[in-house]
């Protein structure tokens, strides 16, 4: 599975993810919980 601004650049509280890391970041941490 793959993830990029491609898919969408907000992220879940509602700010823009300034680049693909920023999005990797977050769906770490929402996988690790």
């Amino acid at each position: 599975t793959r993830v990029g601004l491609e898919d969408g650049n907000t992220l879940a509280d509602g700010t823009v993810a300034k680049d693909n890391a920023a999005i990797i970041a977050a769906a770490v941490a929402i996988f690790r919980g």
